[in-house]
């Protein structure tokens, strides 16, 4: 994988570590009593262990740093001792114990009278903190507490610690793919060891630094410059710096298209972590290893190392690394002329959701060569012009960067900075200035934050009123929809009722029309109601209405017994308007058989109401023309305002063939909110 920014961190951590106990030694072995206290020489050989196995053995180091801190009865001793404790922790990659015993330390620090000693240890938690937040990819925040140790380290009783957090510093802003800021702090590292004396000790990870960054901003003469220079300060380095150095040589070659001379440092970089098991980068170099030799045309190599390193990635679903060799794989299949495994292992692995632009563009050109093999030229161009898009990107961002860098290199000056170290107590002025510039500009914040909140506030509060009147608006439409029906439909009941009495209707008939009348007032205060209600509504009016119809009327009742009449709710009159019209307009003076058909089924997740006749069907008229009768209008209007406030709709029809037949649909879980 060519991700070389993710192995920086891991020689970040281990050049920090190492120099940071040469550091805590060299403190708990100075000051005045030292050789003639017992205590202290017990501390300073306790130290003198835990530093000499820090490397190859942290557990040990840690089990001997707690018997010294058992000896210890000073807080700065203390101290001294649990900075050393929370690097074991560091180096062990157990970053949320080391971040909260950082924490601590910087606590402790802040506690006491300000010291040179105590800006060193200050220097050191805020290293540390830096290191934690570089581990868990929280690179401002690694920023921050990296230039507060800079900042410390001056004031400090070591301040040649200074480069190495310059070295630090650089490697994060690397990890950012900021390499305008990485080459300008690790020239300063530079310029710092030189004033000092310690060239010797910072030229591998400067040069190699210095190497990665150019690389980056696409200087790639530059940066073999700085590899093959940090190449001669390989030997003595750690095992992690070995790797990282290797891998990203190889990395190196690889897109400088040599892959014959990428082949060796990758091989070289497996090598190095295969003796210890270090089951990641040996699964990662030999994913770029079945790369190499898939480029090389040796196949045979090329899905040995792409098998194992796949199912490595997979196990741990590690995403960027199975998108990656699932790129390799399709490219493998269709060197070898198996196009559709090469589809296959494409669509596995198809967002760029987290890749490297890098990963995708050597997907994109997979792709235009995968899809021009295929015929599909216009796939092929579409591809070739996303990876120019990228290129142009990158290229631009390479030339901005590198005219950034030249601007900052020759700003730097070495003699300047030496004079700077001189003068640094005159920078608490300028410091005061800048904290007063933050504080007016976070009261500027503070209020427009203030303003902007009153707004919003107020501008929900006006949205919600005027959702309201919308509401309310919709409410009084309704209602006078039910009042414009419940008169007319009173007014054609009385009507017949009265023509009924002067016959000689019964009294069960009059009992019918109380019960009508009660039910029409009180479906004017209410949207819907159950089923069950609307049906014993619909008996009762065909019950009134069925002496008029003759003896030639025949009712056809058909409802489900599956249908939950109690529970399912439906517009109120929604079934007894069409029986109505029927009667009124299809039934009524037709001769011969008449028949009325009602059905209730459940379908699709809700219920199906028919209503049908035989009468002689009428031509339906659209409800905003003129003429279309007062129910027909108030079901259509009633529909329309509760299907826009619903996802799943009521479907409401009317047909004239042969009689006159209304369906309609109401799902099951429908909203008569307004």
């Amino acid at each position: 994988m060519k991700l070389y920014p993710a192995f920086i961190s891991r020689l970040v951590l281990l050049t920090c570590c190492y120099l940071s106990y040469i550091f805590l030694l060299a403190v708990a072995c100075s000051g005045p009593g030292a050789e003639s206290d017992p205590r202290k020489e017990a501390l300073d050989s306790l130290y003198g262990r835990a530093a000499d196995s820090m490397e190859q053995n942290p557990a040990y180091a840690r089990g001997v740093l707690q018997r010294a801190i058992e000896l210890s009865t000073d807080s700065m001793d203390y101290y001294r001792i649990y900075s050393g404790l929370l690097q074991t922790y560091i180096r062990v990659n157990n970053y949320d114990t080391g971040y909260v015993m950082a924490k601590r330390l910087i606590r402790f620090c802040d506690s006491q009278e300000s010291s040179k000693l105590l800006n060193s240890l200050r220097t050191e938690g805020f290293n540390y903190l830096g290191i934690c937040h570089g581990q868990m990819h929280h690179v401002d925040s690694a920023i921050y507490y990296y230039r507060l140790a800079v900042q410390h380290v001056l004031h400090s009783d070591k301040p040649s610690r200074m480069p190495d957090i310059y070295i630090n510093l650089a490697d994060i802003y690397l990890q950012r793919a900021d390499y305008v800021n990485g080459v300008y702090c690790y020239r300063r590292a530079l310029a710092v060891s030189d004033s000092m004396g310690i060239m010797h000790t910072q030229r591998f990870p400067v040069y190699f630094g210095l190497g990665q960054a150019y690389f980056g901003l696409g200087d790639y003469d530059l940066a073999d410059t700085y590899f093959s220079s940090a190449e001669q300060e390989l030997e003595g380095r750690t095992l992690t710096e070995k790797f990282t150095f290797c891998n990203n040589r190889g990395n190196y070659y690889y897109y400088k298209g040599d892959y014959s001379a990428a082949l060796p440092w990758f091989q070289r970089a497996r090598a190095l972590v295969l003796p210890g098991g270090y089951q990641f980068h040996i699964n990662l170099c030999e994913g770029n290893l079945g790369d190499i030799h898939c480029k090389l045309n040796q196949f045979d190599s090329a899905h040995y190392y792409l098998d194992r390193s796949y199912t490595y990635f997979k196990s741990i679903n590690h995403y960027v690394f199975m998108y990656y060799i699932a790129t390799v794989n399709a490219e493998l299949a269709l060197k070898q002329g198996n196009s559709d495994l090469a589809h296959r292992w494409l669509q596995r692995y198809s967002s760029h959701q987290g890749v490297d632009p890098q990963i995708v563009s050597l997907r994109n050109k997979f792709l235009q060569e995968y899809y021009h093999t295929t015929g599909n030229y216009a796939m092929a161009y579409r591809f070739l012009q996303q990876n120019n898009q990228i290129a142009d990107s990158v290229s631009s961002e390479r030339v901005r960067g590198r005219v950034a860098e030249l601007d900052m290199r020759y700003k730097q000056d070495t003699a300047l900075f030496r004079k700077n170290m001189l003068i640094q107590e005159q920078q608490s002025d300028l410091e005061y200035l800048r904290l007063a510039k933050i504080f007016w500009i976070s009261v500027f914040c503070v209020f427009v934050g203030a303003a902007l909140f009153i707004y919003m506030y107020l501008r929900k509060k006006n949205d919600l009123l005027r959702l309201k009147h919308l509401n309310q608006v919709s409410k009084l439409r309704m209602e006078s929809l039910r009042n414009r029906v419940s008169p007319h439909f009173i007014f054609n009941v009385l009507n017949h009722e009265v023509i009924a009495e002067d016959n000689g209707a019964s009294r069960m008939e009059l009992r019918g029309l109380v019960k009508l009348l009660r039910h029409s007032l009180e479906v004017t205060e209410t949207l819907c109601v159950p089923l069950a209600k609307e049906l014993d509504f619909v008996r009762t009016y065909i019950g009134i209405e069925q002496g008029s119809l003759g003896d030639g009327f025949i009712l056809k009742w058909e409802i489900d017994t599956n249908v939950d009449c109690q529970s399912i709710m439906l517009p109120s009159m929604i079934i007894q308007i069409p029986v109505e019209n029927a009667i009124k307009h299809a039934l009524r003076g037709k001769d011969g058989e008449k028949i009325l058909h009602i059905a209730v089924a459940n379908r699709n997740g809700g219920i199906f109401v028919l209503v049908a006749d035989n009468g002689r069907g009428y031509m339906q008229t659209p409800p905003d023309r003129k003429g279309t009768g007062t129910g027909l209008k108030v079901i259509y209007q009633t529909i329309e305002l509760l299907n826009a406030r619903n996802k799943n709709k009521i479907e409401f029809s009317v047909s004239t063939d042969n009689g006159t037949r209304v369906e309609m649909y109401i799902p099951r879980d429908y909203s008569y909110e307004l």
